[in-house]
């Protein structure tokens, strides 16, 4: 409960456009609710059974590729991607690549990026959600 909470303060707490702000709640909510059911697939027996670990690992797939997507979305809707700049002393991968963009003036392309990192991330669990689902309705009828 307390990660729900966590990650819905940090995120409506944040500088980022509100369409791009809902985004990222609802990635970090799918994001605590992976680890919930990883949990629970991990040491419960009837949870094993059902496959919970299974459905809680592409939830946590799903909501990196909805972070990587809502990222280039917020850099779309303000035009820019300075936000993806760190002031720390050893900036990470993601601000040095913005850092790189900005210096280049290739902020939109690195925001596209985002996005289609995301896509990619996004389509296996996607994948097992329309398979499950569709299994399921072939079973019922």
């Amino acid at each position: 409960m307390l990660v729900f909470v966590a990650v819905n303060a940090v995120v409506f707490g944040s500088g980022m456009a509100m369409d791009s702000k809902i985004f990222i709640a609802i990635a970090g909510n799918i994001f605590g609710l992976s680890l919930l059911l990883i949990w629970l697939g991990c040491y419960f027996d009837r949870a094993k059974k059902i496959g919970l670990a299974v459905f809680g690992h592409a939830f946590l797939m799903l909501s990196i590729g909805l972070s990587f997507a809502a990222l280039g979305l917020n850099g779309l809707l303000t035009g820019e991607c300075g936000f993806l700049v760190s002031n720390r002393s050893v900036p990470g991968v993601l601000s040095r690549l913005a850092a790189l963009a900005i210096e280049n003036n290739a902020c939109l392309l690195l925001c596209w990026g985002l996005i289609a990192i995301g896509l990619v991330i996004v389509w296996p669990s996607i994948k097992l959600f329309i398979g499950i689902t569709s299994r399921s309705r072939t079973l019922t009828s």
